[in-house]
């Protein structure tokens, strides 16, 4: 049973929960830390979930760059000989090395141009791909909330206002306090689903609200205020820091490369498909 510090909507998510003789009913949940006045909101998980990873890669034209070194040498040299087994480099790479030199320095394409027309020649750029880094991960997820009845209206005010209230920052004077960061989990009851991405902690990064995104009527809610029929929730999030390998699957290979550990960092968790099938 749900605490009285934790929000689950609609009221049928939290009868589901705690009735499902399976033991769990997939949510999803959003934690912000201790010491705020909500410990948890609970929602049903959003349809079509998407997760990017990516890596970004640079263009290095190593070519060039030995190239040059090639033609520095060359030219400081009076007689350019290979570095492996003594041979006169030929003429075409004296020119191409020369070329490439001529391209480091900051030498006009034209130029360059010219002698390898002259010669009939092009230098091989030899390009290769040199990692970078990974992109930090960036999460959205969307929601309607179609409150019925005054209670989960009154849930559907407090979820917008929690979300929007922990993307802001503290501030004091001329210095702003970070904003707390969400833990979100995909859940099964109250047990996490291994069957889904395990997401770091992160960073709210923007809340979008639509008020009666399909259509336009209002209930009698608290107090007889006038309440949307429905609230469309749009949350962006993206993790506090950039991940490595070992940060999402642990070290240990020994047990075959079709074993994965799904476990978050911390945190011992059975995998219920260990085969990896």
């Amino acid at each position: 049973i749900m605490a009285d510090t934790t929000i689950v909507f609609p009221d049928a998510l939290e009868d589901k929960i705690d009735n499902d003789p399976t033991g769990g009913y997939p949510n999803i949940r959003f934690s912000a830390g201790s010491g705020l006045e909500f410990e948890a909101v609970h929602l049903y998980i959003p349809q079509g979930l998407q997760f990017t990873d990516g890596a970004n890669y640079s263009g290095v034209d190593l070519g060039t760059i030995n190239a040059a070194a090639s033609g520095i040498k060359a030219l400081t040299s009076a007689q350019v000989e290979a570095e492996t087994d003594g041979n006169t480099v030929s003429t075409d790479q004296v020119i191409a090395a020369t070329m490439a030199g001529m391209d480091m320095v900051g030498a006009g394409n034209e130029l360059t141009g010219k002698l390898g027309i002259d010669r009939g020649i092009a230098l091989n750029p030899q390009t290769a791909l040199a990692f970078d880094r990974v992109n930090m991960r960036q999460f959205q997820f969307s929601f309607v909330l179609v409150p019925e009845s005054v209670q989960e209206q009154r849930k559907a005010r407090l979820i917008e206002n929690f979300f929007r209230k922990y993307m802001y920052p503290e501030t004091e004077g001329f210095v702003s306090k970070y904003p707390p960061k969400f833990k979100i989990q995909f859940l099964d009851g109250a047990i996490e689903n291994p069957y889904m991405p395990m997401i770091y902690e992160s960073f709210l990064t923007g809340v979008d609200v639509t008020i009666n995104p399909e259509g336009n009527s209002y209930h009698v809610g608290e107090s007889t205020y006038y309440a949307p029929t429905s609230v469309g929730l749009n949350l962006s999030f993206q993790e506090a820091r950039m991940l490595s390998r070992h940060d999402l699957y642990k070290k240990d290979t020994s047990a075959g490369l079709r074993m994965y550990d799904y476990s978050r960092p911390g945190q011992s968790q059975s995998d219920p498909g260990t085969s990896g099938e």
